[in-house]
Protein backbone atom coordinates (compact mmCIF):
# COMPACT_ATOMS: atom_id res chain seq x y z
CA UNK A 1 0.00 0.00 0.00
CA UNK A 2 1.38 3.53 -0.87
CA UNK A 3 1.77 6.41 1.63
CA UNK A 4 0.06 9.71 1.29
CA UNK A 5 2.26 12.48 -0.17
CA UNK A 6 3.14 14.49 2.82
CA UNK A 7 1.53 17.90 3.15
CA UNK A 8 3.58 21.21 2.13
CA UNK A 9 5.18 22.12 5.17
CA UNK A 10 4.31 26.17 4.11
CA UNK A 11 0.98 26.96 2.91
CA UNK A 12 0.43 28.21 -0.27
CA UNK A 13 1.15 31.68 -0.99
CA UNK A 14 -1.62 34.28 -0.77
CA UNK A 15 -3.03 36.27 -3.55
CA UNK A 16 -1.36 39.78 -4.25
CA UNK A 17 -3.11 43.11 -3.67
CA UNK A 18 -3.43 43.46 -7.38
CA UNK A 19 -1.74 43.07 -10.46
CA UNK A 20 1.82 42.53 -10.36
CA UNK A 21 4.01 45.25 -10.61
CA UNK A 22 6.18 46.26 -13.24
CA UNK A 23 9.65 44.97 -12.89
CA UNK A 24 11.09 48.71 -14.36
CA UNK A 25 9.04 50.19 -11.18
CA UNK A 26 10.80 47.76 -8.84
CA UNK A 27 14.19 48.74 -10.01
CA UNK A 28 13.41 52.19 -9.29
CA UNK A 29 12.25 51.45 -5.82
CA UNK A 30 15.32 49.44 -4.97
CA UNK A 31 17.28 52.49 -6.91
CA UNK A 32 16.41 54.37 -3.90
CA UNK A 33 16.58 52.27 -1.25
CA UNK A 34 19.33 49.56 -2.50
CA UNK A 35 18.43 46.28 -3.23
CA UNK A 36 18.78 45.02 0.47
CA UNK A 37 16.20 47.43 1.48
CA UNK A 38 13.19 46.51 -1.67
CA UNK A 39 11.59 43.20 -1.05
CA UNK A 40 9.87 41.75 -4.25
CA UNK A 41 9.68 38.12 -3.90
CA UNK A 42 6.77 36.42 -3.71
CA UNK A 43 8.36 33.93 -1.21
CA UNK A 44 9.91 37.04 1.10
CA UNK A 45 6.87 38.96 0.88
CA UNK A 46 4.94 36.31 2.99
CA UNK A 47 6.24 38.17 6.21
CA UNK A 48 4.52 41.09 5.51
CA UNK A 49 0.91 39.83 4.08
CA UNK A 50 -0.82 40.36 7.36
CA UNK A 51 -0.65 42.30 11.12
CA UNK A 52 -2.41 41.57 13.91
CA UNK A 53 -4.99 40.80 11.80
CA UNK A 54 -4.39 37.20 10.48
CA UNK A 55 -7.21 36.52 9.10
CA UNK A 56 -7.32 38.83 6.24
CA UNK A 57 -3.70 38.30 4.66
CA UNK A 58 -3.25 39.98 1.01
CA UNK A 59 0.82 39.66 -0.66
CA UNK A 60 2.18 43.33 -1.65
CA UNK A 61 3.88 43.82 -4.98
CA UNK A 62 6.51 45.66 -2.79
CA UNK A 63 8.10 46.03 0.24
CA UNK A 64 10.55 49.54 0.64
CA UNK A 65 12.64 49.95 3.64
CA UNK A 66 13.64 53.53 3.33
CA UNK A 67 16.50 54.20 5.77
CA UNK A 68 16.60 58.51 5.75
CA UNK A 69 14.14 61.12 5.03
CA UNK A 70 15.20 61.89 1.45
CA UNK A 71 14.31 57.69 0.77
CA UNK A 72 10.85 58.29 2.42
CA UNK A 73 10.29 61.33 -0.03
CA UNK A 74 11.65 59.83 -2.86
CA UNK A 75 9.39 56.86 -2.55
CA UNK A 76 6.24 58.67 -1.80
CA UNK A 77 6.94 60.61 -5.22
CA UNK A 78 7.30 57.06 -6.51
CA UNK A 79 4.18 55.60 -5.21
CA UNK A 80 2.36 58.84 -5.94
CA UNK A 81 3.63 59.09 -9.59
CA UNK A 82 2.83 55.25 -10.37
CA UNK A 83 -0.43 55.06 -8.77
CA UNK A 84 0.25 53.20 -5.80
CA UNK A 85 -0.87 52.74 -2.19
CA UNK A 86 1.63 52.79 0.32
CA UNK A 87 0.16 50.59 3.93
Amino acid sequence: MDAEPAPPLDPPLDPPLGPPLDPAVIARFAAIVGDRNCIWRPDELRTYECDGLTSFRARPGVVVLPASRAEVVEVVRLAYAEGLPIV
